[in-house]
């Protein structure tokens, strides 16, 4: 099963050097969202579980005011016998239950340096645009106008 796993760069210099993605929550695509995107393809779902950890990622940053505002996803394949679906917190969460291996990430989607202003802003609103807040959530959506860009999992030591 391919999942999403939010993250931030400060979590993943973590994930670098213990060789491993910690367990947590992710999104993939689970029989209720087949079910929601009945009409799109598995591509189509994939690319909007992507934005809904990458909206995770927002969280992630706003807990951790010391971590660089890009938001940063991991794709990664793990065994669906390592997933538990959690359609009690939403449609599309998993939480993974065993650590990943780095050799099971597939890629590693990371904001560009031209998205931190935007990211760094929706970072401090997404607690009030989660609790309806408007105007807040205007500022997160400005974020998602920014596209993660794709690097393979050699690429992220780059970063740092």
């Amino acid at each position: 099963m391919r999942v999403y796993l939010p993250s931030t760069l400060s979590a993943a210099r973590v994930v670098l050097a213990d060789r491993m993605v910690p367990v947590g929550l992710g999104f993939a695509v689970t029989p209720a969202v087949r079910e929601w995107y009945a009409r799109s393809d598995n591509e189509e779902m994939e690319y909007a579980l992507l934005l809904d950890a990458a909206r995770a990622s927002l969280r992630l940053l706003d807990a951790d005011p010391s971590a660089p505002r890009r938001r940063v996803v991991f794709a990664v394949d793990v065994d669906d016998r390592d997933v538990r679906i959690r359609n009690d917190l939403d449609r599309g969460v998993v939480e993974i239950r065993r650590p990943v291996p780095l050799a099971a990430v597939r890629a590693v989607h990371v904001d560009d340096v031209d998205a931190e202003a935007a990211v760094a802003a929706a970072a401090a609103a997404v607690v009030e645009a989660d609790l309806g807040g408007d105007d807040a959530a205007f500022v997160v959506d400005a974020a998602d106008g920014y596209e993660l860009l794709w690097y393979a999992m050699q690429e992220l030591a780059d970063f740092f």
